[in-house]
């Protein structure tokens, strides 16, 4: 499970638009009972065959979002789609 997206910018200083954009890490912390959140750590590639041929990350993004309901990894993958960051991103 990834997207494919563009972006205009990433560490190393260039664009892509192609890159490939796959959860990495996910951490679920309970702060006051009743706040369950979801830290969420993305690692994009140049492309899908750079991520294949384990090619360096071009961008490490990090998240917050409320505990989704559903499907656990699917569900992450769609609140992502709802940022800004990720804007006309597919599933790929």
């Amino acid at each position: 499970m990834a997207l494919q997206l563009n972006i205009d910018n990433s560490d190393i200083g260039v664009g892509f638009s192609a890159a490939y954009a796959k959860v990495s890490h996910v951490r679920v912390h309970n702060r006051d009972g009743d706040d369950i959140r979801v830290d969420i750590i993305v690692d994009v590639y140049a492309s899908e065959t750079a991520r294949e041929n384990n090619s360096q990350v071009v961008a490490n993004w990090q998240f917050t979002i409320p505990m989704p309901t559903g499907d656990f990894l699917p569900a992450i993958y769609n609140a992502l789609k709802e940022m800004p960051e990720f804007a006309g991103a597919t599933d790929c």
